[in-house]
């Protein structure tokens, strides 16, 4: 799910509305903590690559596989 909004707490409070639909579970429980990697447009930069890869919980290798995963069974 992407969030977009004109102020930071405006994505906050549309965040802490979204609950999981057809996950189990109540829908009130906490969902898992969001993967945050950003897109780049252009040629790679060998810097902005190594600083990307270095995110906290290998955010864009995640983000990553389960953009292939996804594909990889019929998804979008």
């Amino acid at each position: 799910i992407d969030i977009f909004a004109d102020t930071f707490a405006h994505a906050i409070a549309a965040a802490n509305r979204v609950f999981p639909v057809n996950a189990p579970g109540s829908p009130s429980a906490p969902l898992p903590p969001p993967v945050y990697c950003p897109g780049l447009e252009g040629p790679p930069n060998g810097a902005v690559e190594t600083v990307m890869a270095a995110l906290p919980g290998a955010a864009c290798q995640r983000a990553a596989a389960t953009v292939a995963f996804t594909k990889a069974v019929g998804g979008d």
